[in-house]
């Protein structure tokens, strides 16, 4: 700020309201001299008005001349967030030093509560509660083996051995809600298994599998690029028409993390974080198979449950990088449902499936996030549906006497939240 300069007096007259236009570039506590006057001044504002968020300012003079000084008001930061998770983390930027770029480009910014919000969510780091919720109900490995195993009670196998490949794309979507922005996750992959016979009632396999996800928000300028390995075990026995399937699946994921802060004209930077995740599932189903007519109805009840480990990270890239402590959470889901499938002549047959899954606990996670040289904070991630209707639809060929090619549609929909996809699943058996 340049001061004014008069070689003479400079009288102020009574009821003079001075108007202080908002600038993220002045200091604050100390004074900055806004007029020099050779002749002294007379008088003083009766009035300052200002457009900051946090701050009071006030004039003095003295010494020939006038000094404005910027003072914290008493409007605190977390007063000013509308989300928990911006609440959280302004109770702790009021706990960084004076000194702090991050304190400063925050008690300047403007008396507008869109400024004040957006700054919050941008240094909160929710995003990373966000990619570790994506991978908790994360379904690639067992959604395959689902569809090798169903299709092995319409094939003529003319061996005990069975060769499987399965590609799956199914993006998911969560919808903003209660303040928190909405999480958008695009997951493509593929896998492979093989399994073997044991009499004519078990069979028992190996699944591997490679992941491609990304996480992110449309409202904030933050992605997580996520590459997963899986391998896997699973069984089903059949006793008539009761069958009982379970698995094991390991799950390593290498996840490479970004998001923008800029605050005013003074805080932009770009954070980014690699750190891996590790993730076991576990999960069984018992399901009754009933014929009418050409028709077979299958109805099922499956549970899954999920312990994943974070580890722990620290962002680079600026003075508002966070930090975080490794982090375990688990996940339990039921599934009750019916599946059908109605054959199409001697080569083909239509699928369909209808269930309704309920998420048990928390359906978010919570992250202790820290600033340098500040008090550590919780955030919490958007919610998993706790309850959501679950469907399938699609045909499956023989593509010969010992093959079978099945391609199926998939879809969620429950409480925000909805994932569409198709998965293409060919058997041989040899």
């Amino acid at each position: 700020m340049v001061p004014v300069s008069i070689g003479g007096k400079l009288q102020i007259d009574p009821g003079a309201t001075l108007q202080l236009d908002h600038s993220d570039r002045l200091p604050v506590g100390s004074p900055i001299s806004i007029a020099n006057a050779g002749g002294g001044v007379t008088g003083n504002f009766s009035q300052v008005t200002d457009e900051f968020a946090f701050l009071d300012p006030s004039v003095t003079a003295g010494g020939g001349g006038l000094s404005l000084t910027l003072e914290r008001d008493g409007t605190t930061v977390p007063s000013q967030g509308e989300t928990p998770n911006q609440v959280s983390v302004g109770g702790a930027i009021e706990t960084l030093p004076v000194t702090s770029p991050v304190f400063n480009a925050v008690i300047l910014l403007p008396d507008s509560p869109g400024a004040v919000t957006q700054a919050l969510s941008a240094l909160s780091g929710e995003s990373h509660a966000n990619t570790a919720v994506s991978l908790l109900d994360n379904r690639f490995l067992t959604d395959g083996v689902g569809q090798r195993l169903r299709g092995q009670a319409f094939t003529s196998e003319v061996g005990a051995n069975t060769a499987w490949f399965s590609a799956r794309a199914l993006p998911r979507r969560i919808d903003p809600s209660g303040g928190m922005p909405g999480l958008r996750t695009r997951d493509e992959g593929v896998m492979a298994g093989i399994d073997r016979r044991f009499g004519e009632n078990v069979v028992a396999g190996i699944s591997v599998g490679r992941q491609d996800m990304e996480s992110w928000s449309r409202e904030y300028d933050d992605t997580a690029d996520i590459d997963a390995n899986h391998v896997g075990l699973y069984a089903q026995a059949d006793w008539g028409r009761f069958s009982l399937t379970g698995g094991v699946d390991y799950a390593d994921y290498d996840i490479e993390s970004r998001r923008q802060v800029t605050i005013g004209s003074t805080l932009d930077e770009r954070l980014n974080a690699d750190y891996d995740a590790q993730a076991i599932s576990g999960y069984v189903e018992a399901a009754w198979t009933f014929e009418a007519g050409s028709a077979r109805y299958t109805p099922y009840l499956n549970v899954t449950h999920t312990r994943l480990k974070t580890d722990g990270f620290t962002e680079q890239g600026g003075v508002a990088a966070l930090s975080a402590d490794s982090q375990r959470d688990d996940y339990t889901s039921a599934t009750l449902g019916v599946r059908a499938a109605w054959d199409l002549g001697q080569r083909a047959r239509l699928e369909a499936g209808l269930g309704w899954q309920h998420a048990f606990g928390d359906t978010d996670l919570s992250r202790t996030m820290r600033m340098a040289a500040g008090s550590g904070f919780e955030v919490r991630s958007v919610a998993l549906a706790e309850n959501a209707a679950v469907g399938e639809f699609g045909i499956s060929l023989q593509t010969s006497q010992a093959s079978r090619l099945s391609m199926m549609l998939q879809g969620a929909s429950g409480d925000g939240e909805t994932a569409y996809g198709a998965q293409l699943t060919w058997g041989w058996s040899f």
